[in-house]
């Protein structure tokens, strides 16, 4: 199976990364996406990944691990990132994978110089539950909400639509809760783009590449 190279793009906005997670979305509005749900074609054992950032530049922004557990059909992944400025990205995602990859949870925290605008977002899937905080400073307050959400939500499971994209398909459909003063869904258009060339230890090798499109039916 080849590694992926995600490009991300919204409204001008462009996120590349290799192997990376976490989508970085504000203000947007859409509704609902029911599209199809994520294939379990290469299901996910233990792993312990250690991960270096990059700028489009080259440059060395931070480090980082990913270390999955597996409990039966239950999958718990967690993505932690420091960047060198002192901030943190740190995501637990736990997903179930038979058929298709299911999400249960996901907890999201982005602090630090690299976000000025903080970001504490939890999810519950079963529970059709939101948590968040809001504000700055002492006026940090926790808000929850209800939310339906769509059966293909894929928060902190990107990585995974890719690596699993269906074969002989020319776009995948997915959905995202973004983490907005008020958490939203929007929908993720997920297409394949040719190939990247990489080097790895000195060798020349390619990975798939694909676009992120996020589709915005408004902008708040």
């Amino acid at each position: 199976m080849l590694p992926s190279f995600i490009r991300f793009t919204s409204s001008g906005m462009r996120w590349r990364s290799r192997g990376l997670r976490s989508l970085y979305i504000a203000g947007i509005i859409s509704t609902l996406s029911f599209g199809a749900q994520i294939p379990a074609t290469h299901k996910q054992g233990a792993t312990h990944g250690f991960l270096v950032l990059k700028s489009t530049e080259g440059k060395i922004i931070g480090i980082g691990d990913q270390i999955q557990e597996i409990n039966g059909n239950r999958v718990r992944s967690r993505l932690v990132l420091h960047f060198r400025d002192g901030s943190i990205d740190d995501e637990v995602s736990v997903f179930t994978q038979a058929s298709t990859f299911q999400l249960v949870s996901d907890h999201h925290i982005q602090k630090g110089p690299s976000f000025p605008d903080p970001l504490d977002l939890a999810i519950d899937i079963p529970g059709h539950k939101a948590t968040w905080v809001e504000g700055k400073g002492e006026k940090r307050q926790r808000r929850t909400a209800d939310i339906e959400f769509p059966s293909n939500v894929a928060n902190g499971m990107v990585s995974l639509a890719v690596q699993n994209f269906p074969a002989n398909s020319s776009e995948m459909e997915l959905s995202y809760v973004a983490g907005t003063s008020k958490p939203r869904v929007v929908k993720l258009i997920v297409t394949p783009d040719g190939f990247e060339p990489f080097k790895l230890g000195g060798i020349e090798r390619r990975s798939r590449r694909f676009n992120l499109h996020v589709e915005i039916g408004g902008v708040a």
